[in-house]
């Protein structure tokens, strides 16, 4: 959220209400893996190899919506409110002889009322900086020699199965290409032994299971909302029918 010192530094419009941003970033984290406050999640290699140029379409209503970025860190900054989808348009390198892909992703900021509320009680302490963050993959189907030779050049760094100890417990991404990644051998990538045990993928059921909640809920709260506005409608057809008998 933003404070007053951000308002006068930043002068944002009166309805803003947050600072945010927006990345493209590798799936690997340095040391902590974004465990304490304000750790950035993901990050640690650079994409510059392969990925030329990202676009980030804002909303209309943001100062310049449509903004480019050519070189790394591949992000962008702005003040809102609100929620609103981000598209972010990835143009490869041309030795990587591929069409741009566009992803998506939905920025959702705190509602205007808890909001109001911090703002109106100033012994109300402001909310911890949020990150919503989504694993995504870039396949390439049947890529050219010169893309195959650039990828095996620049291996990823290779990602922890999710359970590892030292507080490292919560779903970290994995990738089918880093064997080591989901499956330990004498020593993992941050060398504790998991023998040939095969790690669970964090993405596969945890926050697969919350995602369904998410649904879930979702799905009632727009029921509800449908037979609420039924309701309102079939009562002012009562009273629209009443006053034409009347006439």
């Amino acid at each position: 959220m933003l404070t007053a010192e951000d308002r006068a530094l930043l002068k944002p419009p009166p309805d803003h209400t947050h600072r945010w941003t927006v990345a493209l970033r590798s799936a690997a984290s340095h040391a902590t893996n974004g465990e304490n406050e304000g750790d950035q999640i993901g990050g640690k290699d650079d994409m510059s190899y392969f990925i030329k140029r990202v676009t980030f379409k804002l909303h209309e209503s943001i100062e310049n919506p449509s903004r480019v970025v050519d070189k790394p860190p591949f992000e962008t900054s702005a003040t809102g409110w609100g929620e609103f989808e981000i598209q972010i348009r990835v143009a490869f390198t041309s030795e990587c002889n591929e069409k741009p892909i566009t992803l998506l992703h939905l920025l959702k900021l705190h509602a205007y009322p808890v909001v109001k509320s911090i703002q109106e009680d100033p012994h109300l302490p402001l909310p911890p900086p949020i990150q919503s963050w989504q694993y995504d993959e870039i396949v390439f189907t049947d890529p050219q020699d010169n893309l195959v030779n650039l990828f095996v050049n620049h291996p990823p760094t290779p990602l922890p199965p999710p359970s590892l100890g030292a507080g490292i417990s919560r779903p970290i991404p994995w990738h089918l290409a880093l064997p080591k990644s989901i499956i330990g051998d004498t020593r993992n990538v941050s060398g504790e032994g998991i023998g040939n045990q095969r790690a669970v993928p964090g993405f596969h059921n945890q926050l697969a299971k919350e995602e369904g909640e998410r649904l879930k809920a979702a799905v009632t709260e727009i029921k509800t909302m449908i037979e609420k506005t039924r309701n309102t409608l079939e009562q002012k057809e009562k009273e629209l029918a009443l006053l034409r008998s009347r006439a």
